[in-house]
């Protein structure tokens, strides 16, 4: 353990945050950024009537190719046709293996079109066109944006009743939503985010929460091999390890490593990561990609008016559990997210009442989430801290 962040010294006062206890950082459940729908295994998620919105096409193969596959069912023929049952499967399977990095789309719409529905010589223009046609008659739980990612692929799973685990539906899911918030910063915009004024004491937070693991350690609950200081690489996605080694932040003989256990070709046995090299990656990764998401989370225009402290309560929460808003265990991130939404535009006064309400939100995640972390009671302590930093007198 570092020593204790300046600015929350008030907070560590606090008889809710001075609970003595070791500290562990597992994630207590996969993320899933909360505008991406996850659909869990079970049934196709035909809730809603097809969208009427037409899309322009005229080449005559996807005009016939449309009008023979109107229903999910007539779908599913068609690929059957195409495909045999091992090649649907494989496609799938590869894809669930691989992960998913922003851009990766229009290879596997491509992939989707030649290889699963037989439809060749086709533009990129027109298999988009194509896949916004699947998506469509899959009703209001797919976007219709013409991009075959892991939604879509999971959508896909549930008509060829090709089954795919939750905790990997879950992932793909996270490295679909997420790993744009890296891919679309330029190395400005990082440097950018890794300077802000609070970005040391943001740091030092999560060294002091994460501690520092030279060699790859798995927390349990629901992380995966984690090193560094908190770099879990269950929920970094290739995106993000592809960035570790443009940025030059670890030797790339290391970063190529983590790629290829990423991709299930190598083991970590005997990986090792250096103090330095760990807090390059803290800086240039982890704290642009969770501070971006906290910002998406509540809107740029609530998060910029929070005061200092509270910023780093935030994104320290969106690191250890992510975004996702729906579920039985998500209620109290479901009410913050909507209290903070709101911020931007209350008063000194409604300012103060809205961190109060925070602060005891996150003191109930401990109540709600106390059996899950029971194994990891760290867990309790860093949502104890957080709930304190939102009750400071800082309200503007």
């Amino acid at each position: 353990m570092t020593g204790a962040l300046s600015l929350d010294s008030a907070a560590s006062s606090n008889s809710v945050a001075s609970v003595n206890l070791p500290t562990s950082n597992p994630k207590d459940e996969l993320f899933e950024k909360s505008d991406i729908p996850f659909v869990p295994s079970g049934s196709l998620p035909n809730t809603s009537p097809p969208s009427t919105s037409v899309i322009e096409q005229t080449k005559p193969e996807v005009l016939a190719f449309k009008e023979t596959n109107k229903t999910p069912e007539e779908f599913k023929v068609t690929i059957h046709n195409s495909a045999s049952e091992e090649t649907a499967k494989s496609f799938v399977d590869v894809k669930v293996k691989n992960g998913y990095k922003a851009g990766e789309w229009k290879e596997w719409n491509r992939d989707f079109a030649e290889n699963i529905l037989g439809l060749h010589d086709l533009t990129d223009e027109e298999i988009m066109d194509v896949v916004k046609h699947f998506q469509t008659l899959l009703y209001g739980s797919i976007k219709v944006d013409g991009k075959l990612g892991p939604v879509t692929l999971i959508a896909l799973s549930k008509l060829m009743d090709i089954k795919i685990p939750d905790d990997d539906c879950f992932r793909l899911a996270y490295d679909q939503s997420n790993d744009s918030t890296l891919e679309s910063l330029t190395a400005e915009d990082i440097q950018a985010y890794a300077s802000r004024n609070y970005s040391k004491a943001l740091a030092s937070y999560l060294i002091e929460e994460e501690g520092f693991d030279a060699r790859p350690d798995n927390p349990g609950v629901a992380s995966g091999a984690t090193i560094g200081h908190g770099l879990d690489l269950k929920f970094a996605s290739l995106g993000d390890l592809a960035l570790i080694k443009k940025l030059g932040l670890l030797p790339p003989a290391k970063a190529d490593w983590l790629i290829s256990y990423k991709k299930g070709e190598k083991s970590l046995e005997g990986f090792v990561l250096t103090r330095s090299e760990a807090r390059a990656v803290l800086d240039k990764i982890t704290i642009p990609k969770f501070t971006r998401l906290a910002e998406n989370w509540i809107g740029k225009e609530n998060f910029d008016v929070l005061p200092q402290e509270k910023k780093i309560a935030l994104i320290g929460l969106v690191f250890n559990r992510g975004t996702r808003i729906s579920g039985s265990t998500r209620k109290e991130m479901a009410a913050t997210r909507g209290i903070l939404g709101n911020l931007s535009s209350l008063d000194s006064s409604g300012k103060a009442a809205a961190y109060k309400e925070v602060s005891s939100q996150i003191k109930q995640m401990n109540v709600t989430m106390a059996s899950r972390w029971a194994k990891a009671r760290g867990l309790f302590a860093r949502r104890n801290r957080e709930a304190s930093m939102f009750n400071l007198n800082t309200y503007t």
